[in-house]
């Protein structure tokens, strides 16, 4: 259907990651009449991430497999690798006049670590099962961790595509060069007689051929028809610390990425001077589960200062840097939420990457952008339609 002169063809509500990679996805594809609607009241969520892009999923591939089945976590997986190599291969071609790319800072390697007797066993089957399904993984032997890992009889897992930080600044910049934002609170959705979607908002109205929803929580309010509770709040925080690392963590690489303890808590390597520590969410109120806005919890930040100490010896942690407190965006199923409403295939959704919206976020949208051009997605997996929430649908 063309857009009448009132009328545009796609309005993204959500200005993040996942709206701006649409958008410039649909313009790279010829679409002329986008615009995106950013609530003036809430900053976005990908502003507030800490700027590390992540291969398959920040879970172990262990609890996706209990969970969903082989099948579906091989699925959910796959998505998770491929949306880091799109958001790498961005990178490298957005800025090709220059020869080191400002919006890579970093390449290290992805490593998770294991000191409990349940995650080593869990890392160790997640390697079996990984390595069946022809994922690119390894266990490291000892002797390639015990210059940097404090704990004995500890296992490490490497997912061989690595990690690295990125310049969020620089990749919004160039995603939103061009684009048409307005700024208001979206209130409520409807569709017309003419079938097109009618997007009311705090002062004003839109009119849309199609409309996507990438506005992280607001989703589950804005979509007709949606079941309540799919997409669960939680808060976590990050921090950005000087610390003087030990030789043996620095040669690791700018860049790293180390998980322990479940994934409750992560240390980066920002800099030969810096990291950035996540995590310590246990010792939030129920972990954070159900909070849609996100405190600096003090106790956190120490236990995750006191667990890094203990696992790598010599670090010793200087200043804060920058910290941030972040909501994030569970789905009750653990499968990210992409793709039409069932019965208005006029709106689509992307929301719930758990924690890895900077890549997944930004691999949805170009997703998004396939589906309302040519209709299907072949990189996208059904799994992750909203369909499947239907009452009576057999999944």
């Amino acid at each position: 259907m063309p857009a009448s002169n009132n009328q545009l063809d796609v309005l993204i509500i959500g200005a993040g990651i996942t709206g701006l990679s649409c958008a410039y996805h649909l313009k790279q594809r010829g679409y002329k009449k986008i615009a995106l609607l950013a609530d003036p009241c809430n900053q976005s969520i990908s502003l507030r991430a800490p700027g590390y892009a992540l291969p398959g999923m920040a879970d172990h591939f262990t609890r996706l497999s209990h969970g969903l089945g082989q099948g579906s976590a091989c699925r959910v997986w796959r998505f998770g690798d491929d949306a880091f190599t799109a958001l790498h291969d961005f990178c490298d071609e957005a800025l090709p006049q220059h020869t080191s790319n400002p919006m890579t800072m970093g390449q290290g390697r992805r490593l998770r670590v294991a000191t409990h007797k349940a995650e080593l066993e869990e890392l160790r089957q997640a390697q079996n099962d990984m390595l069946s399904h022809g994922f690119d993984v390894g266990l490291l032997e000892r002797s390639e961790s015990e210059s940097w890992l404090g704990v004995p009889d500890s296992v490490v897992l490497e997912e061989m595509a690595g990690s690295y930080l990125v310049d969020m600044d620089h990749i919004f910049k160039h995603l939103g060069a061009g684009q048409q934002i307005f700024h208001a609170h979206a209130l409520r959705l409807q569709k017309t007689s003419s079938g097109t979607v009618k997007v009311e908002a705090k002062g004003a109205s839109y009119e849309a051929l199609m409309v996507v929803l990438a506005c992280h929580l607001e989703t589950q309010r804005l979509a007709p028809d949606l079941p309540e509770d799919i997409l669960i709040p939680y808060a976590d925080q990050w921090v950005r610390v000087e610390a003087n690392l030990p030789k043996a963590l620095r040669d690791l690489g700018v860049g790293t990425f180390i998980t322990t303890d479940f994934g409750y808590y992560a240390l980066c390597i920002d800099s030969l001077k810096s990291v950035c520590l996540i995590g310590g969410r246990q010792f939030r109120h129920l972990a954070g589960i159900g909070e849609a806005e996100a405190k600096w919890n003090e106790r956190s930040f120490t236990q995750a200062c006191k667990r890094m100490s203990e696992l790598f010896p010599g670090i010793t942690f200087g200043k804060i840097i920058v910290s941030k407190a972040m909501s994030g965006c569970r789905p009750c199923d653990d499968m990210p939420l992409i793709g039409p409403l069932a019965g208005m295939p006029q709106i689509l959704v992307a929301a719930g990457f758990i924690g890895q919206g900077l890549t997944q976020g930004f691999y949805a949208g170009a997703c998004l952008a396939s589906l309302i051009d040519q209709g299907s997605c072949a990189t996208l997996p059904r799994d992750f339609y909203p369909e499947r929430f239907r009452r009576g649908h057999d999944l």
